[in-house]
């Protein structure tokens, strides 16, 4: 079976699918939890079909999500996992146990297999797997630019 990258469109589809089904209710709030700006922009540009959505917020570590979350709840919670980067498991275990009302949606390098295992034990809702070499990675991504999600 050969894959093709999904189109900048349909990824979007996806992520808002994906982000609407997971809260159950029309998403006006999400906090991306990655130090990787890239895949903050990509993210933050993915959600903004939301007719719902009014805010999002991007944060770099796994504390900085606690503290953004207890100052202001987000309907959705994405965190970033990847061995290299300083959000993993431990931050969804944290999230999870501190506000268990959070939904949160992982998203990773099918090559973290595990990380992504371990994330969703440790209390995710939901899984995006992408491949982090076609991440774009100039601040204006194509519109209908290949995106891996």
């Amino acid at each position: 079976m050969t894959r093709a990258p999904l189109t900048a469109a349909t990824a979007r589809a996806v992520i808002v699918e994906i982000c609407q089904l997971a809260a159950n209710k029309p998403v006006t709030s999400v906090l991306i939890c990655d130090p990787r700006v890239a895949a903050q922009h990509s993210l933050t540009q993915m959600l903004r079909p939301l007719d719902s959505l009014i805010g999002i917020t991007c944060i770099s570590d796994g504390f900085e999500l606690m503290d953004a979350y207890s100052v202001q709840p987000a309907d959705i919670v994405l965190i970033g996992i990847e061995r290299s980067i300083n959000t993993g498991p431990e931050a969804v275990a944290l999230q999870s146990a501190m506000h268990p009302e959070s939904v949160i949606i992982i998203f990773g390098a099918a090559s973290d297999a595990d990380l992504l295992v371990a994330a969703t034990i440790a209390g995710a809702h939901g899984l995006l797997v992408w491949d982090h070499n076609q991440l774009p990675t100039s601040s204006d991504p194509q519109q209908d630019g290949p995106l891996a999600w």
